[in-house]
């Protein structure tokens, strides 16, 4: 049974053992222009195995976001995460309710919550890389795009939230790690072939569906921005 379609009234777990099998890390970090100015929430998801990332702007913390947990979910399935799972995280209370909620999204699927110790300044060594890698990689994307627009970007603007997630993207397909591969090829025993574009670049794109026939001679192609591949 798919355990994100069960519909039964299980007992959800959540639970503060360990456990075998597949496990990720997590963490919160706070995208801002400068010191001192307001910050975004964002959330850094790390698969331990593959070194898969997802990185996601988020409204709120806590169990009482509904899009962070939207979010967190949809970076787990293009993990493949749809059985047990193990996560590990420090000690900060929203964020383990943020993912309590999370299990009890996941139906039967046991979803196990674990702490680092608080006296463990490399506990959650793994999430605190993962933060960095796609602060990292922010940081060079918005810098590259200011450059070619011309004027000076904010975490603030709406595209922001697109740009976070395309920094985890380009780590995964293109950044080489443990054993000479990518993330992407440790998760899908390949490498990336698909297209990829700078983050920005103006595109020609056409509205998913079938061609239309029959002597429609209405436009099928039209302008676009390049976020990313979501």
């Amino acid at each position: 049974k798919h355990p994100r379609r069960d519909t039964g009234q299980s007992k959800v777990q959540a639970d503060t053992e360990s456990a075998p099998g597949a496990s990720i890390c997590a963490d919160y970090f706070f995208p801002r222009d400068k010191p001192g100015d307001k910050s975004l929430t964002a959330i850094a998801i790390c698969d331990t195995t593959s070194q898969f990332l997802a990185g996601h702007v988020v409204d709120s913390k806590g169990a009482g976001a509904e899009h962070a947990v939207r979010q967190v979910l949809r970076g787990l399935r293009k993990m493949g995460h749809y059985g047990q799972l193990r996560v590990k995280m420090d000690q900060e209370s929203s964020l383990t309710d943020l993912f309590k909620t999370v299990a009890r999204e996941r139906g039967n699927a046991r979803t196990v919550i674990t702490h680092a110790a608080r006296s463990d300044s490399k506990g959650n060594g793994q999430a605190e890389k993962a933060v960095q890698s796609i602060e990292e990689m922010i940081r060079t994307l918005m810098i590259d795009l200011e450059s070619r627009c011309g004027e000076k970007l904010s975490v603030e603007d709406d595209f922001f939230p697109w740009l976070v997630d395309h920094a985890g993207d380009l780590l995964n397909k293109y950044k080489v790690r443990r054993g000479n591969n990518t993330a992407w090829e440790n998760l899908k025993d390949g490498p990336y072939t698909g297209e990829f574009y700078a983050f920005g670049t103006p595109v020609q794109h056409r509205i998913s569906g079938p061609v239309q026939g029959g002597g429609v001679i209405s436009e099928r192609w039209f302008d676009g921005i390049w976020l990313g591949v979501q």
